[in-house]
This record gives structure tokens, sequence and C-alpha cells, in this order.
């Protein structure tokens, strides 16, 4: 574990409760735990943070809950106390507490502004001028300070918000080299829009997730909250389903289902098509791994010619669903609906909206992927193991000069061209003699 023998101080960490929205906090230091890390959770919410450090026992970490109001210099001092005297050293801290003020210049109030300072810079200084003296017993030790893209740019909405978060972010650049000598580390990170209990409300709005998404270069917001909002009508078996290769103009069409464990995140989840292979693999590994049920089936060629590469996918999601060894209650489908008696919701782009979705896509991506590497032993002259059977310039070369095999898909246009206009086609003469020919017209 990566995190074995650490102790860990976490601010803003209540909100990591199982099955609600988790803030940046209280998901750091679930997955903190989880790595071996025994974590102190601080935070206002003390109900809320009480029942995240107990969760985070009842699953074999080591966790407790204080109460901190980080503006508060006494109780910067008496949480640090409690650290040390409950786990004897202090390692890392991340300074993740923060609030929110949307308004502009004009309309920020002179309280709003201290309030913020106080929140974000203050709260960042005091944390780490009081966590340094006993990292630097401990030979050494790593501050991470939660800024924001915020700290970076403008926007049309936020005034002081920016202003704190910019201090954040230059704060750690001076503390960062004043330390450094000393084995203590200190860096800022800055997250882009992210669905979190302090945009939950106003993300929710389709409009305003649009506009995000517009400003996002990789246009998505892969979450997990589709999977939320089911668990809360009472759903529990959530299944993402996905295909892939349906474009391909060789071999079968195949799709996943995956039922993630909702006690245990993978962190990294995302439409396939976005991710290396590398990334894709070992991802891919980590579902199978972690996943409550997970099962993959395809449909071959010939179906999809039959059927129509639609149909064919519909028929490859409702197999790999009835190859699960736990039946899902929930579905939650890339952009179509299936003729089955199951709650379901269709989301258009859903590998780069939804968790589930997202693991459905890299598991059935990873096992499409491998079946083109190993034909592509057996039809070399195609590039399969490279182009995975989509219509490359490579690929439609080979067509036309080699023409296709019985594992291309006849009923798309570039294998049905080539099947009748392949280079090595020869048109064999007709044994039609002067006197058979018929008669021409008058």
């Amino acid at each position: 574990m990566r995190l074995a023998g650490k102790v860990a101080l976490i601010t803003g960490a209540a909100a990591g409760v199982e099955g609600q929205l988790m803030g940046f906090g209280g998901a750091a230091a679930r997955l903190f735990a989880r790595e071996g890390a025994r974590v102190v959770l601080t935070d206002i919410k003390e109900e809320m943070g009480f029942k995240t450090a107990e969760q985070i026992r009842a699953y074999g970490g080591e966790a407790v809950f204080v109460r901190h109001d980080v503006t508060s210099e006494e109780e910067w001092q008496e949480v640090i106390q409690t650290t040390i005297a409950t786990f004897g050293k202090l390692n890392v801290l991340v300074n993740n507490a923060g609030t929110g003020a949307r308004f502009t210049v004009e309309e920020t109030t002179v309280a709003v502004w201290d309030a913020q300072m106080d929140v974000h810079a203050k709260g960042v200084f005091l944390g780490t001028k009081y966590a340094i003296p006993e990292m630097r017993k401990a030979g050494g030790g790593s501050i991470i300070n939660v800024s924001s893209i915020y700290g970076l740019v403008g926007s049309p909405t936020s005034t002081a918000y920016h202003a704190a978060k910019g201090a954040i972010r230059l704060f750690t650049k001076a503390a960062a080299i004043q330390y450094a000598k000393e084995n203590i580390r200190i860096n800022s990170v800055h997250p882009g829009y992210a669905d979190t209990p302090l945009t939950d409300k106003r993300f929710s709005d389709s409009a305003v997730r649009q506009v995000l998404l517009d400003r996002t270069p990789m246009g998505r917001l892969c979450s997990s909250r589709y999977e939320r909002q089911a668990r809360q009508c009472g759903w529990l078996r959530i299944a993402g389903l996905d295909e892939v290769g349906r474009g391909s103009l060789f071999g079968p069409v195949v799709a996943a289902a995956v039922i993630l464990n909702p006690r245990h995140r993978i962190v990294g989840l995302d439409d396939s098509k976005k991710l290396s292979a590398e990334r894709r693999a070992v991802l891919a590994e980590r579902i199978r791994e972690n996943a409550l049920a997970w099962s993959i089936a395809e449909v071959d060629a010939q179906r999809i010619d039959a059927w129509n590469i639609y149909q064919a996918s519909r028929q490859a999601m409702a197999a790999a669903l009835a190859l699960l060894k736990i039946a899902p209650d929930y579905l939650l489908i890339d952009a179509l609906r299936l003729d089955l008696p199951i709650k379901q919701k269709a989301l258009i782009k859903g590998d780069a909206r939804s968790v589930s979705i997202a693991a459905a896509s890299i598991v059935a991506k990873v096992a499409r992927d491998l079946r083109m590497v190993d034909w592509d032993k057996e039809f070399p002259q195609y590039g399969l193991a490279h182009n995975k059977g989509y219509a490359t310039l490579e690929h439609l070369e080979a067509l036309r000069r080699h023409g296709p095999t019985l594992l291309h898909r006849f009923s798309f246009a570039p294998v049905r061209e080539a099947a009748c206009w392949a280079a090595s086609a020869r048109q064999e003469p007709l044994p039609l003699h002067a006197a058979e020919a018929p008669p021409l017209a008058d």
C-alpha cells in the first residue's frame, strides 16, 4: 500500500459518506485510508464527519474526526496536537477546506471578501505554519494545498473566490522554496469543474452544465452522479453498459456490462477512446478485480450483416447482461435502450458522463483490441493490430488489393464495394459465340 505507515491530516473532509456525493476531502480520506494511511479528518460539519470516519473504520481503516474551523489559529494548534497525541506524528497535510462566493466585484461585500480570504488563504497559511515543525521532526513530509482552476483564470461571476484561490497558488510557491531542503514538499493542485457538494446544486442545471462542458477541452465531467441518483431511489445493483467496434469494418461488436463496487472507487474512469492503450489496460485490470460483477459478450460479423449494426449492438449488450453473476436492477446505457424489464437510463455520450458506462467501455475496448491483435496474425495484410478493423487508409487499400475476408462486415459499404472491385478480382470472359449473340434491336 502506497501510504502504509503514514499519518495524514485532511481538512474539509466530512463529505465522504458512502452513497452520497463526496467532496475532494472526504474522497481523499477514504482513498488515503485504503492505501494504508492513518487519517485525521477535520471539518465544521460534525455529524457527517463522524459518520465518514466511522465508515472508514468499519472498512478496516484508522480514522478519527475532529471539529475544526480552519480560520482559527488556536484550533489549528489544537488539531495538530490531537493528531500527534493520537497517531504520534504527521506526514501529510491536505489543506482542502473551502467555500464558494459567486459575486461580481460590485456585488462583493467586505464581509464576503474577508470570509473567502480567511477560509482559503489564511486557512492554508495556518495549516502549513503549524504542520511544518511536526514534519521536520518526522524527517520530511508533504503538504497539498487545494486551489482551483479559478486560482489561474477569471470568470464572469466570481471575484473573492478567485483572489483567495490565487493566493493559495502563490503562497504554495513561496513555501515550497523555503522548505524544500528539509524534505518537505509543498504543492498546490488546481481542479477543474467537478461534481462536489459545493457545486452540485448549480451543476444540476442542464444549461449551466452544458456551459461548463463547452469550457472543458475534453468535453466531459465523468462522475458517479447518475449512480448516486439511482441509489437514492432505492436501486442497488447498477450496471453500466457500452459497446465498442460499432463503426469497424471487421470482426464483432463487443459489449461489456459492469456493476461497480460503490465502496471501492476506481480513479481515472473515462471514455475508453480518450485513454491511452496502456492506461486502459491498467484500468481494465482494476475494474475486473474490484467490480461486483462484469461480463463481456459479442456479436459476430455475419449476424451484424443479418441484423444491422444497431440491433447487433443491442443484442451484444443484452447478452453481456445475461452473463453477469449478479442480476442488476438498474441500467445505465450509452445512448440506447434495451427491450428488457429492467429500469434503465440512456445517456448520450454516457461513457464520458457515467463511471459505470466508462468502466464498461474500457473493459469492452481492451477485450476487443486483444482480439484484433490475434486476428492480425492470421490476416496481417489488413493491419488489424493497429487500425482495430476501422476504415483507415491502410485498411481500405488492403481491401482494394486483397478483397475482404469472411470476418469483414459485408453490409458496410467499403467492404461491399471491395468485394466487387478488389484489385485481385478477375472477370472471366464469357464463352459467347457470334452465332449465339442476341440480335441487335432495330
